[in-house]
């Protein structure tokens, strides 16, 4: 029977569609999840990926199959173990952390919920990356979740998410544009809808037009709001179009009110790290921490 290691390793594979995002969601090496992956492939005597012609990584049907047999009954193990290993540990304390507004709010506070009920208080400051991780090095915070990799000798950094990014716009805007002339003309045939931006240098609307289309936008955003919610709110009252984290805007993708306007891009992803201080890990409360954003991250890599 094979072990839970390596069933885990496959469902994340599974779920986040390669071998590099499995490395990044379960934070091990690539190598070690390839190894994992053939070893299972080996005991159950079938592939559960190939490599299609198009140089896409696909599931098997024994893939499907598996997945559907175990995906559900590992996941509910496994917050049973972590329910009971935070029942072992004394987590009274506060813990201090920091990290970006939209992805605290909607991913990494309710991951952290169960702390609250181990008598742990939970203190959150939201903010810029870089000024985050100079508190973190001050010792006046416990964790960061950054986007970006921390330069600084006394912080240590695991990768935690990896946020994949859409451009979309609402039904009236997406209704004028053919996906066909966007996959002719690329930006072009986009020149004509507004930008919605968090910033005046466009920060994510400059990366994807990059890497999809390899063009540099130089065109002014119509809005610009430094609140990722409120880009989303813009672009829901159809302003225009932006580009967002899947995770952000996933449930009006899925209801119609948002729509991907280019889903066949092979868009940019931003790794979101798990940061802190040198000797702050032995602290019961950051270990707790740091398990429950891994474990509630296979499932944001699956959305």
């Amino acid at each position: 029977m094979p072990d839970l290691d390596l069933l885990r390793t496959f469902l994340t594979i599974y779920r986040t569609g390669s071998t590099q995002s499995a490395s990044q969601a379960l934070g091990i090496p690539r190598t070690i999840v390839e190894a994992r992956l053939e070893n299972l492939e080996t005991n159950l005597g079938r592939k559960l990926f190939v490599l299609a012609p198009d140089g896409q990584f696909r599931q098997t049907p024994a893939a499907h199959a598996l997945a559907s047999n175990i995906g559900t009954r590992l996941d509910d193990l496994e917050v049973m173990y972590e329910a009971s290993r935070l029942e072992s540990v004394a987590l009274d304390g506060t813990l201090v952390i920091g990290g970006p507004a939209e992805f605290m709010t909607l991913n990494a506070l309710p991951a952290l919920a169960p702390l609250s009920e181990k008598g742990v208080f939970l203190r959150v400051q939201l903010g810029p990356a870089e000024s985050l991780q100079e508190k973190l090095s001050e010792g006046r915070l416990d964790v960061v979740i950054s986007p970006l990799e921390p330069r600084r000798r006394m912080l240590l950094f695991e990768p935690l998410f990896e946020e994949s990014f859409v451009l979309v716009a609402g039904p009236a805007w997406a209704s004028r544009i053919a996906r066909e002339d966007i996959r002719k003309s690329g930006a072009q045939a986009l020149a004509s809808v507004p930008l919605v931006a968090y910033a005046e240098d466009l920060p994510f609307i400059r990366e994807y037009f990059g890497a999809v289309f390899d063009h540099r936008i130089k065109r002014p955003a119509t809005m610009v709001v430094p609140d990722l919610r409120a880009v989303l709110e813009a672009t829901l009252a159809g302003v225009g179009m932006t580009v967002l984290p899947r995770y952000l805007c996933a449930p009006h993708l899925a209801t119609g009110r948002l729509f991907d306007l280019f889903p066949d891009a092979k868009a940019p992803g931003n790794i979101l790290y798990f940061i802190w201080r040198k000797g702050t890990p032995a602290l019961p409360r950051v270990e707790a921490a740091a398990g429950l954003l891994k474990d509630a991250a296979i499932g944001w890599n699956a959305a």
